[in-house]
């Protein structure tokens, strides 16, 4: 699949819903992606918990993405949810294998790491500085979603009061920035920006 059908694809979720979502939302995200791919069309499916791309025995050295979105009864895209940057090159290894593995997984157009980087040292920054020399020598089509998240005053609503009481639902997007890569093409843009329409 090309860069430019892989960024096409991502423009027809409504990313800035996601601001309605707070805290870590991983569970939120997954049920947004699955929701939205299925609603495009009667032959979308959606595979929760997708099967390992490796076989071992027992569980050992088995790793399942989140999703799997499908297409006409065959796989389509496998998807990653990760909130935690330091996971970010086990997620996109995790994704490599799906492609790699055809035998299985024949049908697969590329891999989708969503980005929320909720827990580290830069939480709710955008982390490509974590993956940039990864990328570079990928030989498979990955596009990643980075939501970046600031810290929001404290209002008087009871929501707003919810909100402080964890660490993490205190953040609110303020920017959705995707990177499509492919063997011979790269390509940028924003999805969402806080006070942009």
């Amino acid at each position: 699949m090309t860069a430019k059908k892989i960024e096409i694809l991502l423009r027809k979720f409504k990313w800035d819903r996601l601001c309605k979502m707070y805290g870590s939302a991983h569970s939120s995200l997954i049920g947004f992606i699955s929701t939205t791919w299925i609603s495009q069309s009667q032959s979308h499916a959606v595979l929760d918990g997708a099967p390992s791309s490796s076989r071992g025995h027992g569980r050992r050295g088995q790793k399942n993405a989140d999703i799997l979105l499908c297409r006409q009864k065959k796989p389509y895209v496998i998807v990653e949810v990760e909130s935690g940057a330091s996971n970010y090159l086990d997620k996109i290894r995790s994704i490599e294998g799906y492609l790699r593995n055809t035998k299985e997984f024949n049908g697969v157009q590329f891999g989708l790491l969503v980005m929320t980087n909720m827990y580290g040292l830069h939480k709710g920054e955008n982390c490509w500085d974590r993956i940039e020399d990864k990328v570079k020598k990928l030989k498979v089509a990955i596009a990643f979603i980075s939501i970046e998240k600031k810290k929001v005053k404290s209002g008087i609503s009871p929501l707003d009061r919810l909100r402080h009481l964890n660490g993490y639902s205190n953040k609110s997007i303020v920017k959705i920035d995707y990177r499509v890569h492919t063997p011979t093409l790269d390509k940028r843009g924003t999805l969402y920006r806080e006070n942009e329409k």
